[in-house]
């Protein structure tokens, strides 16, 4: 299912994982049947049903809680302010604030660099794109020195946004070159969003 993914084939994505949820819903294995439900929010994400991939998250969280696995809680908590932020959703600010105490209680780096690139979209929101900037270079740093290339390439397409935001285009092109130099380089297609931005810049 997590290859359909990446490859961006989001319907054969969801039918591996229905299949497995209902699999180990059937044998009772509860942090499988989370991780599924997990997987299948960032399905859900991907075809821009935000709503109901938070539901799916959600979901996951509760049973993540119910286990203690405070390293799936952090994940998801990060991609349920991310669909909350793409949503503009009033409760994306309590989710993101949720998500970097995870990652700050977990004490892991790359961890909290992950979650702050949901506090850099929740300042662009907010309408401070400095500050959205600011976070999101930092951010970068940390997935730069520990080497997570694909979120690398994420934080280089938040920043695109952020650039273009405060009308700093040739930042912005900069930054677009980079993070699509980086999913070539790693095989993963890059995001339409980020193709269209590049054909616009």
């Amino acid at each position: 299912g997590l290859v359909h993914l990446i490859l961006g084939r989001p319907d054969d994505a969801m039918s591996c994982f229905s299949e497995a949820l209902t699999t180990f819903e059937q044998i009772g294995d509860r942090r499988k049947e989370a991780l599924t439900r997990w997987a299948i929010g960032d399905v859900l994400a991907y075809q821009g049903r935000l709503t109901d991939s938070i539901a799916s998250y959600q979901a996951a969280l509760a049973v993540f809680q119910d286990i203690n696995d405070r390293f799936c809680q952090a994940h998801v908590l990060r991609e349920i302010a991310a669909s909350g932020l793409g949503l503009h959703d009033a409760r994306a600010q309590h989710w993101v604030e949720a998500s970097l105490a995870a990652a700050q209680a977990l004490e892991d780096d790359l961890m909290w660099a992950k979650a702050q690139i949901g506090l850099a979209e929740l300042r662009r929101d907010q309408n401070q794109p400095q500050e959205a900037i600011s976070v999101a270079l930092e951010s970068l740093g940390v997935l730069c020195q520990r080497g997570d290339r694909l979120w690398q390439a994420k934080a280089l397409t938040y920043l695109a946004a952020f650039y273009v935001d405060y009308n700093d285009r040739a930042r912005a092109q900069e930054a677009i070159a980079q993070a699509l130099a980086i999913y070539q380089d790693i095989d993963v297609p890059a995001p339409a969003k980020l193709v269209m931005q590049a054909a616009v810049e």
